[in-house]
């Protein structure tokens, strides 16, 4: 107990040292539209929407006033997802529509503008607008073709399509979905919702036959899930088994949707009293037909005019705003007055030396506890609550040195400075990976590993940036995972740098055999010069050889036109 009184109040500590930094720093402006955002994200991680759609409007003020147009995505994107979960779709679409609007044809928001449209297609298929959702969704797939959710974006595209009648092509769609899905090694819990997408397109097209494999599929894999989950997947069965002359068994599936039906949504409902009042003729049921028949076209007329009000709405408003942002942009332009502070080197140094310091606090922290078997019930609490500490004093660190790259003059204070982010955001993904298990134990490299990369890329680069990854089903302890973290991290930020190409490519390969491990590591770049790394004494090569020592294993650069990394260790 002693220890952790220490560890509590060292974090207090530092925390305190940090609000008085950012204090000085600021010198008296607002918050930055960074620090805003991520109070946002984490008021709608709490589902405190309302609050956090005050914040991303702030954020978004602020960003417009500093023309940071990054920033002023962001905010977009954050906002339009809250108005979502609040039930305001004619905001969100509005959100949407404006932040397309500034992007425009400009290729350094590829990546941004792909999710808008999907975001956007999301919502119009809510409002039963599908003809603009199916635009959306093809103007996303042909934006990103190579992202790594454009399985999910076909499954969107395929619904559209599924609702224009048009089965042939929903079929495809979900086909090419499922094929990624698989390719991308997700498991099947996670492809149950195409599973029935693609019975439901193949029951309307009279493939009754793979239309029940696929169905049946989605409802063994829904086993373990709430009785609401599988409504679409009992509405589809119902149907089914009506097509087949079957009423026995379609009573059997409508008689489990109607007991959780009324927690379901509109589309899910509509579909049920169609159902019920198809099945109720066929039985010769005059009384339950009338009943659901009643029921169906209420709700269906009901639905209709709420979308189509909801669509009206968003387009005079989003009209409206058009012209208002035409009169008033000057006045924003204007606005723009308070500029980046001058870099402050001895603060930066000091920065820098506190992250170290909660970096090596936090792993001693995970391994203290990890080790502490014996006391596993009440350690785990404790564990969990540090966890969640050392998360926001990581999370502040990581924001403290985003804000100081920005206001940084001189490229190399700023390179520097992301890539301490880039170490901070490693060990944080480490931290959050361990907290968001519901035991503490080892980690899943395949997963962190995948996460890490993904959080390096958006952390340093706009750019493209494309790669291969042959990861075995590998478990790690905490020890291990963050020594091959920075490793890693390390790795994809020096070819970033480095590598002249158009397109930065890498491969990354870590296999396990007999209780031992390989690492290799190989990237696009040419003409690479072994001489001249060898004799570097950047931090960066040097964190690299401590956390190989640490690992106890042996690593060799390649002394070919290539730059290949390779790690054995054990």
């Amino acid at each position: 107990m002693n220890i952790f009184r220490e560890i509590k109040s060292m974090f207090f500590l530092i925390v305190m040292g940090l609000l008085s930094l950012i204090q000085y720093e600021l010198k008296g402006q607002e918050q930055t539209a960074a620090l805003l955002l991520n109070e946002g994200v984490t008021f709608a991680k709490s589902k405190s929407y309302d609050s956090a759609i005050v914040k991303f409007n702030d954020a978004l003020n602020f960003a417009v006033q500093q023309n940071d147009t990054a920033n002023i995505l962001k905010s977009y994107r954050n906002l339009g997802l809250s108005y979502r979960y609040v039930n305001q779709p004619l905001k969100s679409i509005n959100t949407y529509l404006r932040g397309l609007e500034l992007i425009g044809d400009n290729d350094a928001y590829s990546i941004i503008k792909g999710r808008f449209l999907n975001s956007l297609g999301s919502i119009y298929m809510a409002t039963n607008s599908f003809e603009k959702a199916k635009a959306s969704f093809l103007q996303a797939i042909t934006q990103m073709p190579e992202s790594n959710s454009y399985h999910i974006w076909l499954n969107n595209l395929g619904n559209a399509n599924l609702e224009l009648d048009d089965y042939d092509l929903a079929i495809q769609n979900f086909r090419e979905s499922l094929a990624l899905k698989r390719n991308l090694g997700l498991k099947e819990e996670e492809r149950v919702v195409v599973y029935n997408n693609l019975g439901e397109a193949l029951l309307r097209s009279d493939q009754l036959v793979e239309a029940k494999i696929f169905l049946d599929s989605a409802l063994l894999f829904r086993e373990a899930d709430s009785a609401q989950d599988k409504v679409p997947i009992w509405n589809n069965l119902t149907w089914y088994y009506m097509k087949v002359g079957s009423s026995q068994q379609a009573e059997r599936y409508l008689l489990l949707s109607s007991k959780v039906i009324d927690q379901s949504i509109n589309k899910d409902k509509v579909k049920y009293y169609w159902l019920g009042k198809s099945l109720a003729d066929v039985v010769g049921d005059y009384k339950g037909y009338v009943k659901y028949d009643m029921m169906h076209d209420s709700l269906n007329d009901l639905t209709f005019k709420e979308s189509r009000l909801m669509l009206q709405e968003a387009q005079s408003e989003y009209e409206i705003d058009q012209r208002e942002n035409q009169l008033n942009q000057q006045e924003e332009l204007l606005a723009a007055q308070q500029t980046i502070i001058t870099k402050n080197t001895n603060l930066l140094i000091l920065v820098i030396i506190i992250a170290l310091i909660v970096l090596g606090s936090a792993i001693y922290f995970v391994l203290l506890n990890s080790r502490n078997k014996k006391l596993r019930m009440r350690n785990e609490l404790l564990v969990r609550e540090q966890n969640h500490r050392v998360k926001n004093n990581l999370q502040m660190i990581s924001s403290l040195l985003s804000l100081q790259a920005g206001k940084a003059q001189d490229e190399i204070s700023k390179y520097a400075l992301k890539q301490s982010q880039g170490r901070i955001q490693a060990i944080a993904l480490l931290n959050r990976s361990l907290y968001d298990q519901e035991e503490i134990g080892d980690i899943d490299l395949k997963v962190y590993i995948s996460e890490l990369i993904t959080e390096v890329i958006n952390s340093i680069t706009d750019t493209e940036v494309k790669y291969q990854l042959d990861i075995d089903d590998i478990k790690l302890d905490l020890e291990k995972t963050t020594s091959l973290g920075l490793i890693i991290n390390e790795l994809i930020v020096n070819s970033v740098k480095y590598v002249q190409q158009s397109v930065t490519e890498f491969s990354l390969s870590i296999k396990a055999q007999s209780g031992k491990f390989s690492l290799e590591y190989t990237d696009n770049g040419e003409n690479f010069d072994l001489q001249a790394y060898q004799n570097s004494k950047s931090f960066g090569k040097k964190l690299v050889e401590l956390q190989a020592k640490q690992l106890k294993g042996k690593s060799k650069i390649s002394n070919d036109s290539q730059f290949r990394y390779q790690l054995n260790f054990s």
